[in-house]
């Protein structure tokens, strides 16, 4: 298992932050017609890195990177892995290598993007937010992300059932807990605990079959007592088991943190998370990287009761309720309208 306080948590707040009410426009509202949802999915990388995470508090650039990765994946069956190098810098430049809002960040892919050394340019769309307690909304924005779906949570419990000697791990049973210090990413996949166990264990062995080794990280302690982080190959893979005493009907998800991948219960997301965004699109590539002007103001995401007027305002116009609750609903879409402008411009830039 690995020692609480080993993980780097910095997920920070920027000033007005709980002030933010509906200004993110709700995904609920925006939803494209996917129709009925497939009662499971799953989209792995191959490769996953800390992206720094194991040093620096920069959990939420670490998202990004497994969004590209995740994303480049889904695209062409080939996911791109953000060197340490090019993290770093992007991260240097910012200040966000000792933490970062989601919004901050969200607004630099937007607007600057995150260069690499060999050429590339990864932006973001705009962002919508996305209810996370209710599973059904979340099995479809993870289809329709095509990359990950960004969090944030209170990383307490999950660092405590963190285990390295595990290729992945599991978040089970976990209490509520609203003090959010931590950035992840939601989107390798649903179904039920079982049907994740099954994915999992599948897709570890055809990659050991495929490549004749697993790449994954362990924290080891040095000749002089510090710990450090380091490679290890594996070269063998026993399929991993669910822990004791879990239902293997538990609506789950898939879940990136620190170079590992997670089954988490829904019922969890529920208890740990305190915002979740689709971006749409979820990464958006160029290969002639144009310096732009700078970051543009934070992209205003909602608090919970932001999210919450959002849904309600639609479930009530659908009712047939009242004139105020129209006023509302059109200065919502003035919103959609204005994050459909600026994802049309991130296309065309």
């Amino acid at each position: 298992m690995t020692a609480k306080g080993t993980f780097p948590r910095s997920l920070k707040r920027l000033p007005g932050h709980s002030l933010r009410v509906a200004q993110t426009t709700p995904y609920r509202l925006i939803r494209r017609g996917l129709g009925a949802i497939p009662a499971t999915y799953f989209g792995f990388c191959a490769v996953l890195s800390y992206w720094l995470n194991q040093q620096d508090g920069d959990c939420v650039t670490a998202e990004q990177c497994y969004n590209i990765d995740l994303a480049s994946t889904i695209a062409t069956g080939t996911g791109y892995v953000v060197s340490d190098n090019d993290v770093l810098s992007f991260a240097r430049k910012y200040g966000l290598l000792n933490g970062a809002d989601l919004a901050q960040v969200d607004s630099i892919m937007q607007t600057n993007g995150l260069p690499t050394s060999d050429g590339k340019l990864f932006k973001v769309g705009a962002t919508a937010a996305v209810d996370w307690t209710n599973y059904e909304e979340v099995c479809a924005a993870t289809i329709e992300a095509k990359g990950s779906l960004q969090m944030a949570i209170a990383a307490g419990q999950l660092e405590s059932a963190a285990d390295d000697s595990k290729v992945f791990n599991y978040a089970f049973n976990f209490s509520q807990d609203g003090n959010a210090d931590h950035c992840t990413g939601l989107g390798a996949g649903y179904g039920t605990a079982q049907q994740c166990l099954d994915a999992l264990n599948a897709f570890y062995t055809n990659l050991l079959v495929k490549h004749g080794k697993i790449i994954t990280c362990r924290l080891e302690t040095s000749s002089s007592g510090e710990k450090v982080w380091r490679a290890q190959t594996l070269t063998s893979f026993s399929p991993q088991s669910l822990p004791s005493g879990v239902d293997p009907n538990t609506p789950s998800f898939v879940m990136f943190s620190w170079n590992r991948l997670w089954i988490i219960s829904a019922q969890s997301v529920t208890a740990i998370t305190d915002e979740m965004y689709i971006r749409q699109p979820s990464s958006i590539m160029t290969t002639n990287p144009n310096p732009g002007p700078g970051p543009s103001p934070a992209p205003q995401h909602p608090t919970r009761r932001g999210l919450a007027l959002g849904i309600e305002l639609a479930d009530l116009q659908a009712e047939g309720h009242s004139v105020f609750v129209e006023s509302e609903l059109a200065r919502l879409r003035s919103n959609i309208d204005s994050y459909r402008l600026q994802r049309s411009l991130a296309k065309k830039s």
